[in-house]
């Protein structure tokens, strides 16, 4: 949707299409969030793997990281 008219004016969006922006921003939000949240969580997993390793407590190569 273009932001201005053919006049230059600006377009004014609906109480729904403002709702509907909202929501999608919320929902991408969200992903980015849970994205955020699994990184971290698999970052966590491989940083106590290598520590495991590295005692000697188990080889690296079969240390896997599973996911929630």
């Amino acid at each position: 949707m273009p932001d201005t008219t053919a006049d230059g004016a600006p377009v004014q969006e609906t109480p729904e299409e403002e709702l509907a922006r909202l929501r999608n921003q919320v929902y991408q939000g969200e992903l980015e969030l849970e994205a955020q949240r699994r990184a971290s969580y698999i970052i966590a997993v491989w940083r106590v793997s290598v520590m495991t390793a590295e005692a000697g407590l188990v080889p690296l190569d079969t240390t896997y990281i599973l996911g929630p």
